[in-house]
């Protein structure tokens, strides 16, 4: 007997293989199967209100089922550290992106440092932002000098990376 998948078929979850013989009366029937990853991922310790900020102690490390979590995971206990839940988490549950809050390290109205590279040659000037944004997020930023609105990359609370198309 042999095991085949089609082409198209998925990698993980609810899919279809294929089994057949290749004998003196070859035959073939299409299964349908349940495909399991198992990876070492994050689970809460305990039961964790809306708003706490995590900390290595309320983490622990778990061997589990990944094949249905299509929007990620984590699994070092250090990639938590200080963010927040956005809703309460009850113990054993898989820590997934959709349970963190924005890590919000610009607030509109804030002022922040311009900063430009291109050619090899920086600048930089101040701004004031005018939206919220979190590190790798693009924000409106509004130039002091010039007046004009120019998008970037929040880069650190201070700092956003004018993006040059």
């Amino acid at each position: 007997l042999e095991v085949f998948r089609r082409n198209n078929a998925q990698s993980k979850g609810r899919s279809t293989v294929g089994v057949r013989c290749s004998g003196t009366k070859p035959w073939k029937i299409y299964v349908p199967v349940q495909l399991l990853i198992h990876e070492q991922v994050l689970v809460a310790k305990r039961d964790l209100p809306r708003n706490h900020v995590l900390r290595e102690d309320d983490l622990a490390v778990s061997l589990r089922d990944v094949s249905g979590l299509s929007g990620g995971y984590f699994g070092e206990i250090g990639s938590l550290n200080g963010q927040r839940l956005k809703q309460p988490v009850v113990s054993g549950t898989i820590i997934e992106p959709k349970l963190l809050a924005i890590n919000l390290v610009v607030r509109r109205g804030q002022t922040v440092t311009l900063s430009v590279n291109s050619a090899g040659i920086a600048v930089k000037t101040t701004g004031v932002a005018l939206a919220d944004g979190a590190v790798n997020q693009r924000i409106k930023v509004e130039n002091r000098q010039s007046q004009r609105i120019v998008e970037g990359l929040v880069r650190s609370p201070e700092l956003v990376e004018v993006l040059i198309e």
